[in-house]
Parts: C-alpha cells; sequence; structure tokens
C-alpha cells in the first residue's frame, strides 16, 4: 500500500495599501502551484492603471523550486514592461538562500 503524496498548496491574498498594492503568499512556489502566483501578479499588473509598485511578501513560503523562481523572474520581467517595479518586502530564510544561491537577489529590490 503506498502513502499518497500530499498536494503541494500555495495560498494567496493581495491586499491595498498606501505604498500600492502587495501580494503575500504562504506554502509552496513549485511547478504545480507557480501558475497561480503568475496569474495573481499578472492581475495586479492588468490593473487600471498599472500600478508603480507591486510588492511580494514572501514571509510564509515555506519551500520555492526552480520553477517558483522561474516564475517569479518571469513577473519580474512582465511589471518591468509594464513599467511597475515588483519588490519582496518579507522573504522567508528558505527564499532567501536560493535568491543568494542563484544570484537573483539582484533582480529584485526589498521594499521599504
Amino acid at each position: 500500500m503506498t502513502t499518497p503524496t500530499p498536494t503541494p498548496v500555495l495560498s494567496l491574498a493581495t491586499r491595498a495599501t498606501a505604498a500600492g498594492p502587495v501580494i503575500e503568499a504562504a506554502g509552496q512556489l513549485d511547478y504545480d502551484t507557480a501558475p497561480r502566483m503568475r496569474a495573481a501578479i499578472t492581475a495586479v499588473l492588468n490593473s487600471v492603471p498599472a500600478p508603480p509598485t507591486v510588492d511580494l511578501d514572501l514571509a510564509h513560503l515555506t519551500f520555492c523550486d526552480s520553477s517558483g523562481l522561474t516564475a517569479l523572474i518571469h513577473a519580474r520581467n512582465e511589471a518591468a514592461q509594464a513599467g511597475t517595479q515588483l519588490r519582496l518586502g518579507a522573504v522567508s530564510a528558505n527564499v532567501t538562500d536560493l535568491l543568494a544561491l542563484t544570484g537573483a537577489q539582484a533582480l529584485f529590490p526589498s521594499a521599504a
């Protein structure tokens, strides 16, 4: 008898602040959940007018693989094309390590 593999879960919540929209992510950002993250960021970028900044709160992101990192980089590039800066407001230790290991931290400015 095999034990079923649990389905990775990613919860996303978008909230408005005086500085602009914040997308809070909790759980796992991986191959299965990366499209949801990209869709959430795209939805915010498609608001009219596009916000000057979008902050990602990744404090409760417990896991991020290469697919998740690719989704973040793609979202950063999409934001730049829209004239929006995608910033990281809070980052979990796991994601901080991944960004440092890959050199991707240089692509994402920190939110004030």
